[in-house]
């Protein structure tokens, strides 16, 4: 036997890196025979498995499988194969996901170009740009006319500025491919001066570039599907790009579920804007050569404009694109369009001499874009239809603007009037479309308008008042926008007196200012009126009566919706109201004051109202219901106008609105004592004795807690300052009496290379604790409040720092190294709350809730902290005892309260005064803390004068004159201004909601402490005095109750505040019981009232959403999440399932996130009357009746 080697094919890969140069070989066993040499050296092309399979199959003789050692025949290479069979690598799949997940949206790019296109017209472009963001692939075209340097660099420019100022956003790479328009030098300098990293494609590696070629493979087919469709010139082959684009990118992908704009934050598409490509319409001629020249002429619809809200339209007459929202859809499959033949139209520059009569139609205000396309602006269409619009006009010589509704006469008289000129027509489009669906103006129509007490008047979006409130009594005949929803793209001209069949639909015109709700109708009443409709152009429509026009929005129609609204309001805490005569004004009408006229913008009024109800009739007020009456000593509390004062020509000049700007947050006022103030200066030695006793109890319970390193003092001289940190003595009188000492450190002025800024110290939010006060009620839970004392000096400190010795100890030299976390070190807090997380998680069983820091929950036992405070809730008591016990192993906790009685038990729970009766009622107050604190702050209280019933006076606004002041008293009352409004807010924020609007508004002026601005704060403060024994009431649920109801109730003043900013507010039941509220005034300067009112209602819904996922964490009982809002507008948007116009893109978006997230999170949104609506004291001042009766259920 002898063995010799063959070297047989095998399979070949293209391989990373190479194998070693060792030719692999198979050895075959047979004897050394010249034919075997032979046919080894023929077998060198086929692969080893068929070889394999031959042998075993006796197709080849001679020598048999076993004969060949088949081990080393998969690895095999054969150098000369891999030369005459090389390939391209397979397409590696996923090979995207890394730069999917390691770039944020708009930070890496995709970009290619096509063309050449042939024999087109100059002005024609022949090559487009494209660009595909790799995150959300949302896509971009640009025309080109040529490759040139400039041109692309014109190009990029323009993309990455746009995505720099419209998304806040900085690409990061782009990727395309080798060609020289990319390659060049220019290019390549521009890329790197902006940062921007070039990817390159290899070379010969086209599939690598499969996002941008295959997005221009995708365009190029829908370009050539949309000209053939459409019948439409080669040279209009951009806009069918451009529309294919616009498209595209509002699909939703079948991967993502989600569309690019979804993706990129942006609003859907909104198909009322969108006509389909070449769809044949009529464009007014808004400066006709005479006045009996046509005033149509015939186009084509392109695509929506990018530069206004108009759309782009050809003019195969005039060779032209124009960008124009004057334009009447042309309805039915035959028109005289038909009649037009494209192959008959040349692009002669002679050809303008024939169509010089349409010239004057383009002359005024022509725009011409960069790439030549001859698009065209209209002029200010909107002036000349304002101005008249109770003349009626023809279709053809009427221009449809966003302001413009009249509707269109389509009748065959009209049609008469088109050009007749010999060309083809674009193919058939789909008749069934709606016209409202698709049209990018809405028309107007002369049916009148209900007078509408909440309109913004001219430049604001108008809500159309639906009968809420009792009917006005006289309705001013209006022109308003209408939309039909009809098969054949049909409109009708009148209404009939007895149709009733309609539904609200807020409308918002392309770009303009008027939103009104107005009737949808349905086919059946289309195809009446078209048979009825009056042939005459100049023939008036009849009036309507204007409570026909008017349709509440619909009611839920199911039982179970029904049910759900009935059993969401039936718990809430809303107003018993008195039945009303039919024929009479409401009581808010009668009861609120006149407001002021003498400002020209009252919304800078701070308090003044521009929405409260004007008196009817009412020259005098009552006391009862109008007068908030108040008499005082201090000479400052007056009436008189600052004006009638000469100020001196030291006094510091403050202007309200720069005031108003600068302030930022209240800042805290020092409420302790300092270690000479307590002791060494004290006069009054019972105090004193006291504070020296705390003192040494508190140096004690350092030095029992390790507190610093007691064996070794250092020299100031030896230690880097910046380690250094300052302490203090500080000195308190608690609210039970007690009389305390804590040592601290001057952590505002420690240095940032002391800690570590990424920590955090974490508290229970307010929130958290009413809703967890709110479960324990209806739970029949036990609550039991621990301590723990000196909390902080548990948590060790990690970096060196050290300290002054105590005063005691007379060495002011020395220092020493701290060991613990003393209290006012920048991480002391964040140090206690690692601390005690880790130890309730790992030896008490508990887990901390995410998104709520400091709320721990195991199966039986929920606990809220708040530094050294523990609030624990448990249904059985020997669950809180467990927790105590384990407590207690590590640390020196102390029961404040166990909670075990069944009568009512008092709390002390971080400043909130609590009475609860287990099983029955909690009472949440501050009496105690308020009789102490409010006569400390130096405002006549007026103990024996009467007792104000409302906080503030509706109709006041303050004053916008400047502040001339000494500069020492503008300091001293801006002092004054933020101790005042900073225990207005702590009171508030616990639980005197009803004061937020006003507490809110009055922060907003701390920085301007006018005359009128401190009477305002005395007024409030007098309020809170008179008010003192108020107390949040809550009554535990019904038992029967299955599921848990979170509700949020919102409303919003629209404008009345500074810079004509929105005033908004919110409140927050749990089961019926108000756990939160809050005021502020929206960041968002809003346009109208419904604007105001989403704006109001999408601040509510994270909140709405955290609280819900809180409630199911520590109680799993089914949630029912409520939004109620009394704006009837702001439900129909919600509710709506058309995508309408909005006004303007921070309003769109606004509207369709919060539709989004009210479908997407089960919340149901219902009505509630204005009169009920409680959340309505925290967006206005309101008259005394009206305030008592929104918060007499609630707070009493």
């Amino acid at each position: 036997m002898e063995t010799f080697t063959g070297y047989l094919k095998s399979t070949c890969f293209h391989q990373i890196s190479p194998y070693p140069p060792s030719i692999m070989s198979i050895q075959v066993k047979v004897h050394a025979n010249i034919l075997i040499l032979s046919f080894i050296e023929c077998l060198r092309m086929p692969m080893h498995r068929q070889i394999r399979y031959s042998l075993k199959n006796n197709t080849i003789t001679y020598f048999n499988e076993s004969d060949v050692d088949w081990s080393s025949a998969i690895d095999y290479q054969c150098p000369d194969c891999l030369i005459g069979k090389s390939t391209k690598h397979r397409h590696i799949k996923g090979s995207r996901l890394k730069y999917q997940n390691s770039y944020e949206p708009f930070q890496y790019l995709h970009t290619d170009i096509f063309g050449p296109v042939h024999n087109l017209p100059k002005s024609a472009p022949s090559y487009f740009i494209s660009f595909t963001d790799e995150t959300t692939k949302l896509r971009w075209v640009y025309p080109l006319h040529d490759r040139r340097e400039d041109s692309i660099l014109d190009v990029f420019t323009t993309i990455l500025a746009f995505i720099k100022n419209q998304f806040q956003a900085s690409v990061l790479v782009i990727q395309m491919d080798r060609g020289s328009e990319y390659t060049n030098r220019t290019l390549h300098k521009f890329l790197e001066k902006n940062g921007i990293t070039p990817c390159y494609t290899t070379t010969a590696d086209s599939r690598a570039h499969g996002v941008a070629e295959r997005l221009n493979r995708t365009l190029l087919d829908d370009c050539r599907t949309q000209l053939q469709c459409s019948g439409l010139p080669n040279h209009l082959w951009f806009s069918a790009i451009e529309f294919s684009t616009i498209v595209r990118n509002s699909l939703a992908s079948p991967k993502s579920k989600k569309s690019a704009r979804q993706h990129a934050g942006l609003a859907g598409l909104d198909i009322s804007t969108l006509l389909p490509f070449g769809q044949p319409v009529i464009v007014n001629d808004h400066n006709p050569n005479s006045k009996i020249h046509p005033r149509g002429i015939p186009g084509y619809a392109l695509h929506p404009s990018r530069n206004s809200y108009g759309y782009i339209i050809y003019l195969p007459s005039l060779k032209k694109t124009v960008d124009t929202t004057n334009y009447v859809i042309l309805q039915g499959k035959e028109s005289r369009l038909d009649q037009f033949n494209y192959d008959a139209l040349t692009f002669d520059e002679d050809l303008n001499r024939l169509t010089a009569s349409y010239h004057s139609f383009i002359a005024s205000n022509e725009i011409q874009e960069s790439n030549d396309l001859n698009i065209e602006s209209d002029h200010d269409f909107q002036s000349d239809i304002e101005l008249h619009p109770e003349q009626p006009r023809n279709v053809l010589s009427k221009a449809v603007s966003p302001t413009d509704s009249t509707p269109p006469s389509t009748h065959t008289e009209d049609s008469k009037r088109v050009s007749k000129t010999n060309i083809r027509a674009p193919r058939e489009v789909d008749p069934n479309i709606s016209e409202s669906n698709i049209l990018p103006s809405k028309k107007r129509s002369s049916t009148p308008q209900i007078s509408n007490i909440e309109s913004t008047g001219s430049g604001g979006m108008h809500k159309l008042n639906v009968p809420l409130l009792a009917p006005m009594s006289q309705s001013n005949t209006h022109e308003s926008s209408h939309a039909s929803k009809s098969k054949d793209f049909r409109h009708s001209d009148s209404y009939s007196e007895n149709e009733t069949n309609h539904t609200n639909v807020p409308i918002s015109s392309t770009g303009g200012t008027n939103n009104k709700t107005v009737p949808q109708i349905s086919d059946q009443e289309t195809e009446k009126r078209i048979i009825h409709r009056s042939p005459s152009i100049d023939a008036s429509p009849p009036e309507n009566n204007s409570s026909h026009n008017i349709v509440p929005i619909k009611t839920p129609t199911t039982v179970s919706e029904q049910n759900t609204e009935e059993s969401i309001i039936a718990d809430l805490p809303l107003p018993d109201l008195p039945p009303e005569s039919p024929t009479e004004f409401p009581d808010p009408f009668k009861e609120l004051p006149p407001i002021n006229s003498h400002q020209t913008n009252s919304s800078l009024g701070g308090i003044g109202d521009s929405n409260a109800y004007t008196t009817i009739n009412s020259k005098k007020r009552s006391l009862e219901d109008n007068e908030t009456e108040i008499k005082v000593s201090r000479d400052t509390w007056n009436t008189k106008n600052m004006r009638s004062l000469e100020p001196p020509r030291s006094k510091k000049r403050i202007h309200l609105i720069a005031a108003v700007k600068a302030v930022k947050s209240i800042k805290p006022i020092r409420t302790t004592l300092r270690y000479d103030e307590a002791i060494t200066y004290n006069k009054d030695i019972k105090e004193k004795e006291k504070y020296i006793e705390a003192y040494h109890k508190e140096v004690n319970q350092l030095l029992k807690m390790n507190t610093w390193d007691t064996d070794k003092y250092y020299d100031r001289k030896e230690i880097d300052p910046k380690r250094v940190i300052n302490s203090m003595f500080i000195f308190n009188k608690k609210r039970d009496g007690t009389h305390k000492a804590r040592f601290v450190a001057r952590g505002d002025i420690q240095h940032p290379d002391t800690y570590d800024t990424g920590m955090q110290s974490n508290t229970v939010h307010h929130y958290a604790l009413m809703t967890s006060l709110s479960l324990a009620l209806d739970n029949n839970y036990y609550i039991t409040q621990l301590d723990i004392s000196s909390a902080y000096l548990y948590a060790d400190i990690k970096e060196e720092l050290y300290i002054r010795p105590p005063p005691h100890l007379g060495m002011n030299d020395k220092l020493i190294r701290l060991k613990k976390s003393l209290y006012g070190l920048k991480q002391s807090g964040a140090n206690w709350y690692e601390t005690i997380k880790s130890y309730l998680i790992k030896q008490c069983g508990m887990e901390e809730v995410r998104g709520w820091s400091c709320v721990f929950k195991n199966s039986q036992v929920t606990i809220c902290l708040f530094v050294d405070d523990m609030i624990l809730f448990s249904k059985d008591l020997n669950a809180n005892k467990k927790i105590i016990t384990t407590l207690k192993k590590q640390y020196d906790t102390k029961i404040i309260n166990l909670g075990e009685s069944d009568n009512e038990i008092q709390y002390d729970i971080l400043g909130l005064e609590i009475k609860y009766q287990r099983g029955k009622y909690m009472k949440l107050g501050m009496e105690k803390s308020l009789t102490e604190k409010l006569p400390k702050l130096n405002v006549p209280l007026n103990p024996k004068g009467k007792k104000l019933r409302a906080p503030g006076q509706p109709g006041l606004y303050i004053d916008q004159d400047e502040l001339e002041i000494d500069e020492d008293e503008y300091k001293e009352k801006v002092h004054e201004m933020q101790k005042l409004i900073g225990l207005a807010s702590y009171v508030g924020y616990k639980f005197r909601f009803d004061l937020l609007y006003y507490i809110n508004t009055l922060a907003q002026h701390i920085l301007f402490p006018s005359r009128q601005v401190l009477d305002m704060t005395y007024e409030l403060i007098q309020f809170m005095w008179d008010t003192r024994d108020k107390q949040l009431i809550w009554h535990k649920n019904k038992p029967t109750e299955p599921d848990n109801k979170l509700v949020a109730i919102s409303d919003a003043s629209y404008g009345n505040q500074p810079y004509y900013k929105s005033q908004i507010g919110n409140i927050y039941l749990l089961n019926g019981k108000v756990i939160g509220g809050k005021s502020t005034k929206a960041s968002l300067t809003c346009t109208s009232t419904t604007e105001a009112e989403i704006h109001a209602i999408s601040e509510s819904v994270p909140l709405l959403n955290n609280l819900s996922y809180l409630i199911q964490e520590l109680n799993k009982k089914p949630i029912i999440k409520g939004l109620l809002t009394d704006s009837r507008s702001t439900i129909s948007i919600i509710k709506s399932t058309n995508e309408e116009k909005f006004r303007n893109r921070f309003f769109g978006t606004k509207a369709m996130r919060l539709r989004d997230e009210v479908s997407g999170n089960n919340l149901y949104v219902y009505y509630i009357e204005t009169k009920k609506n409680i959340a309505d004291v925290m967006t206005k001042p309101l008259p005394i009746k009206t305030f008592k009766l929104l918060t007499n259920k609630w707070i009493h």
